[in-house]
């Protein structure tokens, strides 16, 4: 499954995502992953995960 949503989300146009270049801070992840994750996630019934709860998956 998770190779379908990969190849899903690269066909989704990402300009809705993109934001201006921030000049500080630390470096964002990139919108196609963060999409694939969320998806990936919903569709395996996993909305929200501590620390704790995601050791006990790996």
């Amino acid at each position: 499954m998770a190779h379908f949503i990969v190849a899903a989300v690269e066909w989704v146009p990402m300009t809705a995502f993109c934001l201006p270049v921030r000049t500080g801070g630390k470096a964002e992840y990139h919108a196609r992953l963060i999409l694939t994750l969320l998806i990936f996630g919903y569709a395996n019934g996993i909305f929200l995960l501590t620390v704790d709860q995601a050791d006990d998956i790996s």
